[in-house]
């Protein structure tokens, strides 16, 4: 069995050196078209769910739907959307 020593272990943090690496690196333009398509999809995603919620809401009068088929409706989506 080997011998395991702390004393060569550095005394700088991992997360410090780490952070020093990041810093390094140059901001450009891909960086922002990377930030700006995930901000669209985000939008596009809540813009999504919001629509589908808001119509539920307005069919359930409609199309006589009882508040407990709504509530076990509501399951089924919301764990398809945290599946997701």
């Amino acid at each position: 069995m080997s011998e395991t020593r702390l004393i060569d272990r550095s005394a700088i943090p991992a997360s410090f050196v780490l952070g020093r690496k990041l810093d390094s690196i140059p901001f450009s333009g891909y960086h922002i078209l990377i930030i700006a398509v995930l901000a669209l999809v985000g939008f596009i995603e809540g813009y999504d769910l919001v629509m589908t919620g808001s119509l539920l809401v307005l069919a359930k009068a409609p199309l006589h739907l009882s508040d407990s088929f709504m509530l076990c409706l509501g399951g089924f989506f919301f764990s398809a959307v945290s599946d997701h």
